[in-house]
Order: C-alpha cells, then structure tokens, then sequence
C-alpha cells in the first residue's frame, strides 16, 4: 500500500448478531493516510494499551464512536508491510448503535456483507481484507 508507517496497529469492524450488519465509517479528510475512505474504526497500539492489539482496537472504538463497551471480539486479518502490522477484528454486538463521531470520521452506516464488499471507494487495507478468502469465508459465517 505505500503507507510507510511504522509499528503496530489494530482496529475492528463492528457486527450486529442481530440484524447480521456490518458499521463502516468513512474517514475524515484530516487523517493522514487514505482520508476520505471507507473502512473499520482503528489506529495505533500505544503504551496505554498494554502493547495489546485487542485493547487497542476496544480503545479506538470508543475514542471514535463514544461506543465503549468491551465486546467479543474476533482475529478477521493480519495485514503487514516491511516495518508495520496491523490486526483487523470483528467486534460482536448485540444491537446496532449510533455512534458520537470524532475527528476522525464524517460517517457512518450499517451495511450488509454484500454491500460491504461492493462498496466504493474502500481503504485499500480494507479493500485488501475483504479480498482475503480465509478472512472473506470468515465474514460470511457470521453474516449467513
């Protein structure tokens, strides 16, 4: 992807058991790699977090949504440069929710897996994982 970043990331795509949906965010105009994009929510893995991946993806959900609820979470993709790696997850919740955005994000909307998959404009990170077969089969258990 070119992103040059360096270190560890992690971030989660949220699914509702429910309604079997998917919450993707468009990013900001302000963020610094691939604004303006659709994807999860997500960023780096700080000392806060324990240098956990997981703990970073729940923190960065509730620092862009305000949904701060510690849910189950799922290992989706693991995608990697030279110096960077960064852990995709689903989060399960039981309900969708309206999110209180941040900077970080101007939208968002529940999708289902088609229209995800379907869907202009990804982040190609993101693009990248749904063209994984083991992540892509992994996502249609859960939304089947």
């Amino acid at each position: 992807m070119g992103s040059q970043q360096t270190g560890k990331g992690a971030g989660l795509i949220p699914f509702c058991k429910t309604t079997k949906r998917f919450l993707l965010f468009f990013r900001s105009e302000k963020i610094g790699y691939f604004p303006r994009t659709w994807a999860g929510v997500g960023g780096k893995v700080d000392d806060v977090d324990g240098n956990k991946y997981k703990n970073s993806a729940l923190r960065e959900m509730c620092e862009e949504t305000m949904f701060c609820e510690k849910i189950p979470l799922r290992l989706l993709y693991i995608y990697r440069e030279e110096k960077f790696t960064y852990r995709n997850y689903i989060g399960f919740v039981e309900t969708e929710f309206d999110c209180v955005l941040n900077w970080e994000n101007e939208e968002v909307k529940w999708v289902t897996l088609s229209e995800m998959k379907n869907h202009e404009n990804l982040h190609p990170g993101f693009a990248q994982m749904l063209g994984d077969k083991q992540a892509y089969r992994l996502l249609k258990k859960y939304s089947s």
